[in-house]
């Protein structure tokens, strides 16, 4: 009872294992449940788990690159910003050997694949300042009272600017293509990698930097056959607003999506600073009219729908309506962005927007919740709809944001119809300002 109030209370246990076979059966479940991973480990993972695979849950691989120069630094060694060529054949030959590793492994319930990849100097004071969530491309986290004026920095207002060359380079795609000759080859190589059932869920989350290129993931996890989960959170960059090739690239990773068929949640989160407009005078990010499209596509199967910013509701929902028997049969949580939903837009549109995502709604009978947001700087508005069939509580939707929407009577009549279709008795509507 102790060992397992101290577990509970996330205190190290490991060492308990050693005393005797009762505790050793108590310590291991919590020792071997979350695995933290490194390339140097990874020769002898399969060998020193193998007694305790059905223990693993969640497997941590922590990739280390190179490190780079800092901003003032690039015109003397551009290179060295780039996932280069060696970083590639270090994450290429490390995937390669997880997967035949994990191909072995029995399925077993669930397991988690959390991937990431970062560089030492990521935490270096200049290029710790670099993050959507910490104050923006000028902002740091930790305020430095010196000036640095070989490094751009300046103390009296706490900040520094940065070119498009070395934005880009921060935050690099990871193509693990770079290390090919042709195309041929790297299909070859992509080929030849065995299939590994025992993972039912990959995170690619936004602690990362480095991005993945969405055309080595559309090839990586049909990798994963008993896939049921996946998170991938990319940072938003400034020149992807125009950026054409990234558009076909993510609607090359959405339909891979497709192909999973065990594939139950779906999580898509690019998300980007407001100050980044600023700096680029540029636009926020539209999401692409394709990619929305093949994202609605791949939701058929879904239980749960996650997608900010990639994807936009506005172009989502009329996939529903271009096919009157199309429906969501095992839908039961969706929540997107909209880029209507902003205090400068047409009401009439918003309204428009939420009648359409009602009809569709009526072809989701699992559906228990929806949320359509948006935020922007200095405002933030959320549309939601929660079904409660077996509660005492009504269905209801709500609107809650920095400026007033008022509902139009046709909109609150499709949603009341809605909440009737999944055997709601009752229905409120609420607005909050």
């Amino acid at each position: 009872m102790i060992l397992e109030l101290l577990i509970r209370d996330g205190c190290s246990v490991a060492g308990f294992a050693t005393i005797s076979r009762e505790w050793q059966a108590i310590v291991e479940p919590s020792n071997f449940s979350r695995i933290k991973l490194t390339p140097q480990r990874l020769a002898d993972f399969g060998s020193i788990i193998h007694r305790n695979r059905s223990l693993v849950k969640h497997i941590s691989l922590r990739l280390k690159l190179e490190e780079y120069n800092c901003v003032r630094c690039i015109p003397r060694n551009p290179i060295g910003w780039v996932v280069n060529h060696k970083d590639n054949m270090l994450i290429s030959t490390v995937f390669e050997k997880l997967l035949s590793t994990l191909s072995a492994w029995e399925p077993n319930d669930d397991l988690t694949l959390n991937i990431t990849v970062h560089s030492p100097i990521d935490s270096n004071p200049l290029f710790d300042s670099i993050t959507a969530l910490s104050g923006g491309l000028y902002g740091r986290n930790q305020p430095v009272e010196r000036d640095d004026h070989q490094h751009g920095w300046d103390a009296a207002y706490q900040g520094f600017g940065l070119g498009d060359i070395a934005f880009e380079a921060i935050f690099e795609d990871i193509a693990l293509r770079r290390q090919f000759m042709n195309a041929e080859q790297e299909n070859k190589w992509w080929q030849q990698l065995p299939a590994v059932p025992a993972v039912t869920r990959v995170i690619l989350c936004q602690e990362n930097r480095r991005q993945w290129r969405p055309t080595t993931l559309a090839r990586m996890l049909p990798h994963f056959p008993r896939l049921q989960e996946i998170h991938y959170e990319p940072w938003w960059k400034s020149y992807r607003v125009i950026d054409e090739r990234a558009g076909k690239d993510y609607q090359s990773l959405v339909e891979s999506f497709a192909s999973i068929g065990s594939l139950r949640k779906l999580v898509l989160f690019e998300d980007f600073n407001f100050e980044s407009k600023v700096y680029t005078n540029e636009p926020l990010q539209k999401a692409n009219r394709l990619v929305s499209l093949k994202t609605a596509e791949a939701s058929l199967q879904l239980e749960h729908l996650w997608a900010s910013f990639i994807v936009d509701a506005s172009l989502f929902f009329p996939f529903a309506a271009a096919e009157p028997s199309r429906t969501w049969p095992n839908l039961t949580s969706l929540a997107l962005t909209s880029r209507l939903l902003k205090p400068t837009e047409n009401p009439a549109k918003i309204n428009e927007m939420l009648q359409v995502a009602a009809e569709a709604a009526m072809k989701m009978p699992k559906l228990e919740t929806m949320e359509l947001w948006y935020v922007g700087e200095g405002f933030a508005g959320l549309f939601g709809y929660q079904s409660r069939p077996r509660s005492r509580e009504p269905a209801a939707i709500t609107w809650g944001g920095t400026w007033k929407v008022i509902l139009e009577p046709s909109v609150i009549r499709a949603w009341e119809a809605v909440a009737l279709k999944h055997g709601n008795r009752r229905f409120t509507v609420s607005t909050n300002c």
